[in-house]
């Protein structure tokens, strides 16, 4: 609804349709906002029209003319400074369902060159009270969610990224996933720098609470080239805290976060995982994560504070070891964080522990 399109003799209406849409109740699409409006506009006029009409002295119709003129400017105005799509190159609209709703984000307002960072997207969900999704590796239920990209511009990859989860127990079942609110970052690698970035995406995933329900959801997000730079968007911050909670893949001495060692503790069918983990604040909130691979799944981790505070040991339990994949060879991920906002990921290739 653009108001340049609106009869010269109804800016008065047309200003009124403007104010109550962009100011409606929350709960009201801007299209129910502006047919009331133009009802309630239509009504007035019907009104004025059963009302007598009178001869007014020139001065007090000058008067008006002057106010009606300065109406016009302002209904004008209100439509440049404000237009309906003014955030369509920074974000999607809400998709929603009963019990989820998301969009997708850009963390700049034009696609930025090499010098000014990546471009990062973001999947942005919110759940209703109680409900969640899931992490790449959501445990004994649930599903993570898969993106489509066909029909994507200008895009030579785009690498989904995931924020450390949260273990959730239910029924002596273990997953691990998000409530409440979470941001996926997506790194897009245009495939030509400088250029345009159209993204279309198809989403499908799983929410739960004490059932589970597919869900999924269609996007289209374009980001223009940058011409004179590349200005982050209102929605970066929001990608920002999320993308901090991706665990680092540094295990260099310079990292906060580090495995000291793994051993083996307990008898062949009752076998568990000692890490031992060191940072470089105190360990009381740090948790540990060992991501289920090959069929091996590995329980809810004990942990222990050691006579060094910034030293923790986890314990954690192992189901599902089997002859054809040996311990010793058992490749794992493991994720570390610290409670105090670090994580970090480590690859270990081999326990370099006898089965």
């Amino acid at each position: 609804m653009a108001s340049s399109n609106l009869p010269s003799n109804d800016w008065n209406k047309g200003l009124s349709v403007l104010v109550y849409v962009y100011f409606r109740p929350f709960n009201m699409s801007p299209f129910e906002a502006g047919d009331k409006a133009s009802g309630q506009g239509r009504a007035r006029i019907s009104s004025l029209k059963q009302k007598k009409v009178e001869t007014r002295p020139e001065k007090e119709y000058t008067l008006n003319m002057t106010k009606v003129c300065l109406k016009k400017f302002f209904s004008l105005a209100f439509v440049v400074l404000f237009p309906t799509n003014a955030l369509s190159e920074e974000a999607t609209e809400w998709q929603a369902s009963d019990y989820v709703e998301s969009r997708l984000i850009a963390s700049h307002k034009a696609v930025p060159d090499a010098a000014e960072g990546p471009l990062y997207v973001g999947w942005h969900v919110r759940l209703a009270e109680n409900w969640k999704t899931y992490w790449r590796t959501p445990g004994d239920a649930g599903l993570p969610p898969l993106i489509d990209w066909q029909g994507s511009v200008n895009v030579a990859s785009a690498e989904l990224l995931y924020p450390v989860p949260e273990r959730f127990e239910i029924f002596d079942l273990f997953t691990y996933g998000y409530h409440d609110e979470v941001v996926y970052p997506i790194r897009i690698t245009p495939a030509v720098e400088g250029a345009p970035v159209t993204l279309n995406a198809h989403i499908r995933f799983l929410v739960c609470d004490d059932l589970c329900i597919p869900e999924q959801a269609t996007f289209s997000l374009t980001i223009p080239a940058s011409e004179f730079g590349a200005p982050v968007s209102l929605n970066a911050g929001l990608i920002d805290k999320f993308l901090a909670q991706v665990p680092k893949q540094d295990a260099s001495e310079a990292a906060s976060l580090k495995i000291i060692s793994v051993d083996a503790l307990g008898a062949s069918d009752k076998k568990n995982l000692v890490f031992r983990v060191s940072g470089e604040k105190l360990m009381t909130g740090a948790n540990l994560i060992v991501e289920d691979t090959n069929g091996i799944q590995f329980g809810r981790p004990e942990k222990r504070i050691l006579e060094n505070p910034k030293e923790a040991e986890f314990i954690v339990p192992i189901f599902g070891s089997s002859q054809e994949q040996p311990m010793e060879n058992m490749p794992v991920n493991v994720i570390v964080s610290d409670g105090w906002g670090a994580a970090q990921e480590f690859e270990l290739n081999a326990l370099g522990i006898e089965d």
